[in-house]
């Protein structure tokens, strides 16, 4: 089974505060059958400030801490984007990574927010 967003690279965004974590969130993972999982952690200025060489870099680093932890799942990247106006520029200059560099990516719209309707 493949899991396409999760939050289990450690200190890099709201999900596993460090590698404690991240390796024991792996091991759930293989043992709910999940041989292979996307790290997809925010990108979302001032907030969230990852860039695509960043989270690489990240997810390359857990697939070797995740072997000598001889836990049998298989990384690889991507990003939970938000939307904010430099979107189709982050996507396109791939400071946004796309899932595994296909052409799809993770959209979350629930920071999206519309205004309430007035009662007149």
């Amino acid at each position: 089974m493949i899991d396409l967003h999760c939050h289990m690279l450690p200190g890099i965004d709201d999900g596993a505060p460090d590698l404690d974590t991240a390796l024991e969130m792996a091991e759930i993972a293989v043992g709910d059958g999940i041989t292979m999982t996307a790290c997809t952690p925010h990108i979302y200025p001032a907030l969230y400030a990852n860039t695509g060489a960043q989270i690489m870099q990240r997810v390359q680093a857990f697939c070797t801490q995740l072997q000598e932890a001889d836990i049998p799942l298989e990384v690889t990247y991507g990003t939970d984007i938000q939307l904010v106006p430099e979107l189709v520029h982050g996507l396109r200059s791939g400071h946004m990574p796309t899932l595994h560099g296909t052409r799809y990516f993770l959209f979350d719209p629930t920071t999206i927010r519309f205004p309430s309707a007035s009662r007149v």
